[in-house]
């Protein structure tokens, strides 16, 4: 007779537990937003409102229409510093804390700010940023039962704001005349008020961004407030400013906090973020796009580069029906190649095709190739010469890194030292190529570090690998690089996708020649 183990009924019944939990789990990724997105898995939301990217305005982020998606797109907005700074700190209590800078060019002594600016319509917050922060001179905005004019160590000149008390509204006219004509180490901004009854998280984004065009400030401190009720619709709205405040503004991220209630599902969440008024070219990292993966970074790139400011209508190299992937490209509205200089980085395999097509597309003007691979077998017509050297990473510890073969080796130099080299012999007219296959990546930003160098070139030419599978920072890089090359005063004036990770795109300064 058999007889049932206990051992084995346990066993059994494990079993099924484990196909119980497994099936269970399977069910909730189902229905997961963040694991759809990770996937690439389309909402079915949006199945009616698909996205384009050609529609897309990569400036002002698309609304999503969905609450969580909505929240995780802000969420990875903060979790990505755009700024770096040596010297960063909290100020302030569990509730009210915010980081700050302090570094020594924002200080006006040790761990002393400047004149800082509060404007607040709350009156049942702590004041423990206040009581904590170091500030030679306080200006405040506030309601006149407000506790934190307790909590000031220093001079302070108070405005006080009945309005927000009695009439529901912050006086803008008022506080704008106060702050125009000032300029403060810290602004502080919380646009709410507890005796506010409607629409205050929807207004305070417009309120921010109306006081921006006026305010003077180092360090930018803005509460942010949500509500899971309206948070489809106000989250949006911060999205775009965000960015403005990046693009328009020049305010870059330094760091965001929040009351743990801002993960799913979003409850009385508060973020308290700190940006620092900065040039693009001490920015760190763009800022995130989307949720941040590498796809919609990625994506991101691609469009910025097939986005225009003009079009060039004649391009020397776009032959063959526009998949030439040999010879750089050069935009020749309103120019001449006479007396004039090419400087050409390449690090793909230089030929003899290579040299003859670049002859018979520049005709006499004197090109220059830096090409760090040894290549003493090429006959070189009397206007082209060949310099053995790449460029020098600002991350690179070694000159020397491995070439084609396993013998040969690449000398790197700095890229204004190849700079300095080419223009002592340089003709007036001077252009700059890049064909880096791929290594672009490595090297942008010594390349737009000096704009006066830079400057000195009526266009610079890429030809760009932007390979599938890398991180997410290393496309925000590259693009924030380009948007770097844009404030030296270059115009993207031509682009062609030539392959699936293959762009050419021509940069060109139309004035301030040097």
């Amino acid at each position: 007779m058999i007889r049932l183990n206990s051992l084995f009924a346990l066993r059994i019944l494990n079993i099924c537990l484990v196909i119980w939990l497994i099936f269970e789990i399977c069910d909730r990724l189902k229905d997961d937003k963040a694991w759809k997105s990770f996937w690439g898995v389309q909402h079915e939301g949006f199945n009616k409102t698909e996205l384009r990217w050609d529609t897309v305005n990569i400036l002002e982020p698309p609304i999503l229409n969905d609450t969580e998606l909505e929240a995780m797109r802000l969420n990875e907005y903060f979790a990505k510093p755009q700024y770096h700074c040596s010297n960063r700190k909290l100020v302030g209590g569990p509730s009210d804390n915010f980081l700050l800078c302090f570094d020594k060019k924002f200080l006006v002594e040790p761990y002393f700010f400047g004149k800082t600016v509060v404007i607040t319509g709350l009156t049942n917050s702590p004041a423990v940023f206040e009581a904590e922060l170091n500030t030679t001179r306080w200006e405040a905005y506030l309601p006149p039962d407000s506790p934190i004019i307790d909590e000031f160590k220093f001079d302070v000149e108070v405005q006080y704001i009945p309005e927000v008390v009695e009439e529901d509204y912050f006086p803008m006219e008022t506080i704008i005349d106060g702050i125009k004509d000032s300029t403060f180490a810290v602004a502080k901004l919380e646009f709410y008020s507890n005796h506010f009854k409607n629409d205050q998280l929807e207004k305070a984004p417009e309120l921010v961004e109306k006081i921006l065009d006026y305010l003077r400030t180092d360090q930018l401190l803005i509460q942010i407030r949500l509500e899971q009720n309206d948070a489809t619709t106000v989250i949006p709205i911060w999205m775009k400013l965000l960015y403005r405040i990046f693009f328009k503004h020049s305010f870059a991220l330094l760091g965001a906090h929040s009351n743990s209630a801002c993960n799913r599902p979003l409850g009385h969440c508060i973020y308290r973020a700190t940006f620092i008024k900065t040039s693009i070219f001490e920015v760190s990292e763009a800022p995130v796009w989307g949720l941040g993966s590498p796809g919609e970074e990625r994506s991101r790139l691609f469009k910025y580069l097939k986005d225009l400011e003009t079009n060039c209508t004649q391009v020397l190299g776009d032959n063959n029906n526009g998949r030439n992937d040999e010879i750089p490209y050069l935009c020749l509205d309103d120019e001449e190649l006479d007396d004039c200089s090419v400087l050409y980085f390449r690090y793909r395999n230089l030929d003899h095709n290579t040299i003859s097509n670049l002859k018979n597309h520049f005709g006499l003007c004197n090109i220059q190739i830096n090409y760090p691979e040894p290549s003493s077998d090429l006959q070189l017509p009397k206007n082209i010469k060949i310099i053995q050297n790449g460029i020098l990473s600002k991350t690179q510890r070694s000159n020397l890194v491995a070439g084609f073969s396993k013998t040969s080796q690449w000398q790197l130099k700095t890229f204004n030292d190849a700079l300095s080299n080419f223009e002592t012999n340089a003709n007036r007219k001077k252009y700059l190529l890049f064909d880096l296959d791929g290594e672009e990546i490595e090297v942008l930003d010594s390349i737009v570090n000096d704009c006066a160098a830079l400057k000195q070139y009526r266009q610079i030419s890429f030809r760009l690998q932007i390979w599938f599978g890398e991180e997410n920072k290393n496309y925000r890089n590259f693009y924030l690089h380009l948007l770097q090359l844009e404030k030296c005063g270059f115009s993207k004036v031509f682009s062609n996708k030539l392959k699936v990770s293959t762009v050419v795109v021509i940069f060109k300064r139309d004035s301030g020649f040097v």
